[in-house]
Formats: C-alpha cells, structure tokens, sequence
C-alpha cells in the first residue's frame, strides 16, 4: 500500500488577498489512486480552522450509497488514511495497517463493498450475530445508569428496542445514530469526537482509576488482555511510572 499524506487541520495558510484557506483530503481517486484536494476559506484563521475540522468529519463519514463503487480493498486503504491514521496512536494505526496489507486485502480485497455493508435487498439493515463469541457478553454499569434506562424504557414499554426511532418506532438506522452523536456534541458546545472514541475515553479512564486490565479487557470484548495492553500502552506506562513513584516515596519513608 503506498503511503499517502492524511487529511488534518494543519494545512492553514494566509493568502495574498488576506483570507484564510484551509486544504485537506477529501479522498482519493478510484482510477489513479491520486489525493482529491478541497479548500475552505474564510476571514480569519480561527473561521477557517472551525471549517476545516467540519469539512474533515464530513470527509471521514462513511457513506454507504458509494458502496458499489468500492472494493473492500480500495475502501480500506481510503479508511486508513482518511480516518484512522490521523486520529489513532501510531502503534494502533500500524497495527490496523498490518491486518489490512496482510491478512484483508490479499484474501478478500477484491470483494465489492456493497456485499459486506449488511444491507438486505430493501436497503435496510440486516440484523444478524455478532461475528465473535466475545462480542456476545455480560457488562457491569453503575446503578444510575440502570435507573436511566428503566426511565427510558418507561417511555415506550411495547418496544423490544431501548432506543427506538421516534418516526418509525423500529431500530434507529446505524447512520442515524452518527447523525444524533454529532448533534449532542455540537448542542453541548463540545469539538469533534468519533462515536468509537467514547469507547476508548472509557476504557483510558477505567485504567487510569485502577481498574485492572483483565477486567477492562473482558468489558470490551477483546480476545485477551494482551491486546488490551497493547492498545492502551500510554495509559498502563503513565501507571507504572506512578507505581514506580509510589514505591519510591515508601522505600523512602522506610530507610
């Protein structure tokens, strides 16, 4: 896979006429494999920099209905680029980065994305088994949240769905969900932030305040702790770094 230069907000410059523009990757062209180059501009730099970030999300979203145009393969590489390598610890992005080269794309790369988007032939969502028996399991959450979700249930007892559409009453659509994240944010005053990171803010916090990594591990349904080690490595070092701290100040106190 060649390398490729990643979308991100660090591309500002002042023109010769006095705007600001932002440029970033918008994709990359199915033909050549060539960077699809997009501007924003505006007044000042913190006007551009605010569109450049909402420009980029929206370059990032995934969008199904271009799904016959890709393969799994030229999909992939797109993902990797676009959205998981700017955003991502290098170590994880190169572990993504090694499944994708070689284990994915040799194997079934050349398989048309349309067929694996889980889609029946109404263009609705396909509800099926997980793939993984660890996707399949019992967590633990704190007491107020389960008072939350009984309230919530409250609202619409008949439904099998905790979380139904208010216009169908069914499941939400996946996109729907991305939809309604991205409007908590912005309603909330807050920057960007991946619905997926929500999973790694909990997981970096449940480190931090000393929940072992068995148990972190299990809760997220990783395959085994070591992977949780390894994709949390800046956490459990910080951790061993105020061990090392801890044991320093008593070896201290007892000398």
């Amino acid at each position: 896979m060649a390398k490729k230069r990643a979308n991100g907000e660090g591309n500002i410059r002042k023109r010769k006429d006095g705007r600001w523009e932002g440029r970033y990757t918008a994709g990359y062209d199915e033909k050549t494999g060539k960077r699809l180059i997009k501007n924003v501009l505006g007044k000042t730099q913190a006007e551009v920099k605010e569109k450049l970030a909402k420009a980029v999300a929206e370059a990032e979203s995934v969008d199904v209905r271009r799904a016959d145009e890709y393969t799994l393969g030229t999909w992939l590489q797109t993902w990797y680029e676009l959205y998981a390598k700017p955003h991502l610890r290098f170590s994880t992005a190169e572990y993504y980065r090694r499944g994708i080269e070689l284990h994915i794309t040799p194997r079934i790369g050349d398989i048309p994305l349309k067929k694996l988007t889980g889609r029946n032939n109404a263009g609705e969502p396909d509800i099926t088994r997980p793939k993984t028996e660890n996707s399949i399991r019992k967590i633990s959450i704190p007491q107020d949240a389960v008072d939350l979700l009984v309230a919530e249930h409250q609202k619409h007892p008949g439904s099998p769905w905790m979380f139904p559409s208010p216009k169908t009453g069914e499941m939400y659509h996946p996109d729907s969900v991305v939809n309604i994240h991205k409007k908590i944010l912005k309603d909330a005053g807050l920057e960007h932030l991946r619905f997926h990171d929500l999973r790694h803010t909990f997981a970096t916090l449940a480190l931090q305040n000393g929940v072992d990594v068995k148990t972190v591990s299990s809760m997220l349904g990783h395959f085994d702790a070591g992977f949780t080690l390894r994709t949390y490595t800046h956490v459990t070092r910080q951790m061993q770094e105020s061990a090392a701290e801890k044991m320093g100040n008593f070896m201290a106190q007892v000398m």
